[in-house]
């Protein structure tokens, strides 16, 4: 064979070998996405899932996220489908309306989200499971339980598990009528693991925040069983409050304020951004306690400078800003 048959045959080797992988790869592909699957989710989503903690949820990067039913579906969408859901961003009760990217239905199918409607609330949650007559669903609940499910029956006679004083409007079907179910999602959180801080506050520091909230309660304990002593609203571009101390729980990062002279807790969560730890007696917050804070003290005491006074500005926290503030300032920096 001469060298230029050995070459065309060479190339048309190589040819064949390639058309041949993009035929096995392009069939099986195709195979895949025509018969479908579906992971349900049995357990609370880890904090390190992105499609439920992260700005990939519309919800959470607002300031709505978990505990939310919006929150949660949307981001369950996010993780059945692999791509953002074209679902809206309003409350529950309009998500069966103003759907439509997606069919809808009376009839449960894996993977699709159930939308009930009130004249005072909604809710949505997303069929994880249809077996025996039963539909399990997955849930996150507004102000309330981080992830749980609920069970209802195929035909809807209970109204699908929904509250009785709810209508119920129907489902959002997000993959095919036929899907293979997989195995349920391995891993995850579970309803008892504690949320993250949102920071951590070193030894005679205290953390600054940025609040933008609607409405958001000063409770007297960090639990949302404990008294309400009052709520703060902050303007569009938000508030900044000053936390001593951090708590977490199950459902938020808890921070202790000063409110009104008194020590008050409040749930930070998403819509509260650390932006710093700052140690006592560095009022300008340039990163260390000088003699120029002292003065900046002296001017405020005076009424020389209009500042608001914060916990700061109480050096020796003794629960009040005087001139001691100021003596305990030159203590620090002569190294007493």
């Amino acid at each position: 064979m001469n060298r230029k048959k050995r070459i065309a045959v060479m190339l048309a080797a190589i040819m064949i070998s390639v058309m041949t992988t993009f035929t096995f790869f392009g069939t099986s592909g195709f195979s895949a996405a025509a018969e479908g699957t579906f992971e349900p989710r049995l357990s609370t989503p880890s904090y390190d899932n992105e499609y439920y903690f992260s700005n990939k949820n519309i919800f959470y990067s607002s300031g709505y996220g978990m505990p939310n039913c919006t929150a949660y579906a949307y981001g369950r969408a996010y993780e059945i489908l692999g791509s953002r859901p074209s679902l809206p961003t309003y409350d529950a009760r309009r998500w069966y309306e103003l759907t439509t990217a997606y069919e809808k239905g009376q009839e449960p199918r894996l993977g699709a989200i159930a939308v009930w409607w009130s004249s005072s609330a909604g809710h949505v949650a997303v069929v994880e499971k249809i077996e025996n007559g039963v539909v399990t669903f997955s849930n996150s609940s507004w102000n309330g339980r981080m992830f749980y499910l609920t069970t209802g029956k195929a035909d809807g006679s209970d109204n699908f598990g929904g509250n009785s004083s709810w209508d119920f409007l129907g489902f959002i079907y997000l993959l095919d009528e036929d899907v293979e179910e997989l195995p349920p999602i391995d891993g995850g959180g579970s309803e008892s693991n504690t949320v993250p801080p949102i920071g951590e506050i070193g030894e005679n520091q205290v953390m600054r925040v940025r609040l933008n909230v609607s409405s958001l309660a000063v409770r007297s304990d960090h639990s949302t069983n404990a008294s309400a002593l009052d709520y703060i609203t902050t303007p569009p571009q938000g508030a900044y409050y000053f936390v001593t101390e951090l708590y977490t729980d199950t459902r938020y990062c808890w921070g202790k304020i000063n409110y009104n002279g008194k020590d008050a807790w409040i749930a930070l969560s998403t819509w509260a951004e650390n932006t710093g730890c700052f140690y006592y007696g560095d009022v300008d917050m340039d990163g260390s306690v000088t003699i120029i804070d002292a003065t900046k003290i002296q001017r405020v005491l005076a009424g020389i400078d209009n500042d608001k006074i914060n916990e700061l500005y109480d050096v020796n926290r003794d629960g009040n800003v005087n001139i001691t503030d100021c003596a305990k300032i030159q203590q620090i920096v002569a190294g007493i």
